[in-house]
């Protein structure tokens, strides 16, 4: 379990003047962390009794520490004792006498550990300074005695220490530095530089043909890359597709030269195919792709004769497909075949056949009646009668007749079976039709069945005298009012009865509302928990809630019972007082 937390009155620290604590209510300021009391219920008597900005305790790695802050808050002079003590001192501080100008705390007797201090004058007393050169001078106890370096020497202070020490040589200041054997050698106090070497750092004069020195700075003089830049760089076969040539007149840039001499260089993937001086195709060149001279002049002269049928016997009997006839052969074919000497008919039922220049008859059957007159023949069918098949017209009186259907006006029917029987009507068909998500019809030979739709609507009021069941997974009720007679609403049963086995749900209610977005709220049993839950926004999955955000309650007084079963108020109201009564707050241990 969580520690509980108490808190007091809280508010800003210029709000203390303004707030009313009662009598020995405590009251506590976020910004400035300080700590009243009240006494009497009125601002003016608020009573303060501490802050952390007066002290730091002890930490374990630190000692305490007592602070004079000042006016605004902000700053202090803090006093603390050392980190590691040996005891416990008393020191016994001066009458309220705060002395004179430039004396001194002096502990005038000792008492075990009790030392009584009081206000002592500081000594007076000189002495003479000296050093390798200025005028000696004469020094006052009580003034400052400054300790100053010059070039290459620095003075530190610090815990009533002096240090003087040589400055770090740099290009712009002087002092101490060391020299690398590699590089320098040392004569006695002289200092010489070795000449560099392969193998040696040192000095080292350089070559103006390669390179140019200025102010100490040394680059690669531009004629220098020349040897660095190779001539070819890609090469097919023997010849040289791209060249590198270096470019001295123009600040040694490098111009690389592309061989467009496509001679020098491998055709044998080219796409040209030309025909030679000897062929057919004379003079007339063309590609593969489509996209070279026009073959808009070529004729049938440039083709070989095989390739073309003069002849009709050769369009019969020549299976070459690829030839081409001319006219005259095509008419010699066609004028030396005749066509066959019977026509073969097939009708929906049974085939014929009719020899050329023989007669071709058509025969009707009733109520089909065929006349042939000249060069035509006429189709036609009978008009129908009560003993003959034939094309008839209807009353619109007693039918109605759409894209060739033919129904029976309702006004024709002459009778009805409602009874439930198998009665057949006499004759004629008729339509018994529901009302839309009331009544369901459907009929099955001579029965029709009335029924209700799986989704009903009633228009009105709906009364069930007795029982009501309704089984699915949702009902939905939507009224302005719901009234409910029974006195109890049960949920969670099992077919009406108490569940058997824990089936991991929870219980409640349901509210849906609007703030910013659909959110739901809602009031339940956790199951998991075995608590009640008041919520202002919940999740929902498979019938089990989690709480988001918990509802803010409002009620009049909260009544807890004991184990006893004795309830008693732990929150009661009393005019615009809330009370909390009965009840042990416990902050819990650390």
């Amino acid at each position: 379990m969580s520690s509980p937390v108490i808190q007091f009155k809280r508010g800003q620290a210029a709000n203390i003047g303004l707030a009313s604590f009662k009598a020995g209510e405590p009251g506590f300021t976020n910004d400035k962390y300080d700590f009243y009391i009240g006494v009497d219920g009125t601002a003016a008597n608020q009573q303060f009794f501490g802050s952390s900005r007066y002290w730091e305790r002890e930490d374990g790695s630190s000692a305490a520490q007592l602070k004079f802050v000042d006016k605004n808050g902000s700053n202090s002079i803090n006093f603390q004792a050392l980190n590691t003590l040996a005891g416990i001192g008393t020191w016994i501080l001066p009458n309220y006498d705060a002395g004179s100008a430039n004396e001194f705390l002096k502990i005038t007797s000792a008492d075990n550990n009790q030392l009584t201090l009081d206000w002592a004058a500081v000594p007076s007393g000189s002495f003479t300074i000296a050093a390798d050169s200025g005028s000696n001078d004469t020094f006052t106890t009580g003034e400052t005695l400054t300790f100053t370096g010059g070039e290459g020497v620095d003075t530190t202070v610090s815990d009533n220490e002096i240090t003087i020490a040589a400055e770090i040589a740099t290009a712009s200041n002087a002092g101490i530095a060391s020299f690398p054997a590699s590089t320098f050698f040392f004569d006695g106090p002289q200092v010489g530089v070795v000449t560099a070497t392969d193998s040696v750092k040192g000095i080292a004069s350089f070559d103006s043909t390669d390179f140019t020195v200025t102010s100490g700075d040394v680059t690669l003089n531009a004629e220098s890359v020349e040897d660095i830049v190779g001539a070819q760089l890609v090469t097919n076969g023997s010849h040289t597709r791209i060249t590198a040539t270096y470019d001295d007149a123009n600040d040694g840039a490098i111009d690389l030269v592309v061989d467009n001499d496509l001679s020098n260089y491998d055709n044998s993937t080219s796409a040209f195919i030309t025909a030679s001086s000897t062929d057919t195709l004379t003079n007339k060149t063309f590609d593969a792709n489509g996209t070279g001279n026009s073959i808009s002049n070529i004729e049938v002269a440039d083709f070989a004769a095989a390739a073309v049928v003069i002849e009709s016997e050769g369009i019969g009997s020549n299976d070459n497909d690829t030839t081409i006839p001319t006219s005259a052969a095509v008419k010699d074919y066609v004028d030396n075949n005749t066509p066959a000497s019977t026509v073969d008919i097939d009708g929906d039922t049974g085939t014929a056949s009719v020899s050329t220049g023989a007669t071709f008859a058509f025969t009707g059957t009733d109520p089909v009646v065929i006349a042939a007159s000249g060069a035509g023949v006429t189709f036609s069918i009978n008009d129908a009668s009560t003993s003959n098949k034939g094309i008839a017209s209807f009353d619109s009186g007693d039918f109605g007749v759409s894209s060739g259907a033919v129904s029976l006006n309702d006004a024709v029917v002459k009778s009805v079976s409602t009874d439930g029987s198998a009665a057949t009507p006499s004759g004629h068909a008729f339509t018994i039709a529901g009302t839309a998500n009331e009544i369901e019809t459907s009929g099955s030979g001579a029965t029709v069945t009335i029924g209700l739709p799986n989704d009903v609507t009633i228009g009105n009021n709906l009364t069930v005298t007795n029982n009501l069941y309704v089984n699915g997974s949702t009902t939905q009720v939507n009224v302005d009012t719901l009234t409910v007679d029974d006195p109890l609403i049960a949920t969670g049963t099992t077919s009406g009865s108490a569940p058997g086995s824990d089936f991991a749900k929870d219980l409640g209610i349901l509210m849906h509302y609007y703030s910013g977005s659909a959110k739901l709220a809602s009031v339940y049993w956790d199951n998991s928990e075995g608590r009640m839950v008041m919520a202002s926004v919940v999740t929902e999955s498979s019938n089990v809630l989690t709480a988001t955000s918990h509802a803010t309650v409002e009620i009049g007084s909260l009544m807890l019972s004991d184990d006893a079963g004795t309830a008693e108020s732990v929150i009661t109201v009393s005019g615009s007082d809330r009370v909390l009564q009965n009840i042990i707050v416990d902050a819990g241990t650390f």
